[in-house]
C-alpha cells in the first residue's frame, strides 16, 4: 500500500514538472495582429532592396523551400544562387505593391501579395505583373520565414 501510494504521489509530483518543460519548449505567444511576422515580411522584403543579404539570411528558417519558376532550391542553394539575383533585380527594378494579405494560424502566418514590377534588367525593359507567398514560423528565435513561391509574368 504504501508502495502505491508513494507511486501515485511521485507520479502527480511529476506531472507538472512535465507539463512545464513542454511549456518552456513552446515558442512564445505572437503578438496581437501578426505584427510580428509583419515585420519580419517588411524586413525581409526591404533588406532584398537594400542589398542586406546577411538580413535576408537571418529571416530564414534552415529548412527553407523557395519555388521559382518551377524549381524547387532549399536554403544552401537559395544562398549560393538566387540570392545574389534576386539582389541585383531588385537594384534595377521597382516593384509596387497592388494588393496583399496577411493570414495566422497559431505558429503559422501565410503572407500573399500581387506586385508590379518595372525598370530595365539586363538591357530590356521589364513591366510585369506577380505574385509572392511567403510561409513564416514562429521559432524560438521568432519568426522566420519557411517557403517562399515567386511567380510573374
Amino acid at each position: 500500500m504504501w508502495t502505491k501510494t508513494l507511486a501515485a504521489a511521485l507520479l502527480l509530483a511529476a506531472l507538472p514538472a512535465a507539463a512545464h518543460a513542454q511549456l518552456r519548449r513552446q515558442p512564445p505567444p505572437p503578438p496581437p495582429g501578426g505584427a510580428g511576422a509583419r515585420a519580419v515580411v517588411e524586413s525581409f522584403t526591404a533588406a532584398l532592396q537594400r542589398g542586406d543579404s546577411m538580413r535576408v539570411l537571418r529571416l530564414l528558417h534552415p529548412e527553407l523551400v523557395v519555388y521559382e519558376s518551377g524549381v524547387a532550391e532549399d536554403l544552401a542553394r537559395y544562398r549560393s544562387h538566387h540570392l545574389a539575383a534576386d539582389i541585383a533585380f531588385l537594384a534595377q527594378v521597382t516593384s509596387r505593391t497592388i494588393r496583399e494579405q496577411l493570414t495566422m494560424s497559431g505558429a503559422m502566418a501565410l503572407y500573399t501579395r500581387e506586385y508590379r514590377s518595372q525598370g530595365t534588367w539586363r538591357g530590356k525593359p521589364v513591366d510585369s505583373t506577380g505574385t509572392e507567398t511567403l510561409v513564416l514560423v514562429r521559432t524560438e528565435q521568432g519568426w522566420r520565414i519557411r517557403h517562399i513561391h515567386w511567380s510573374s509574368h
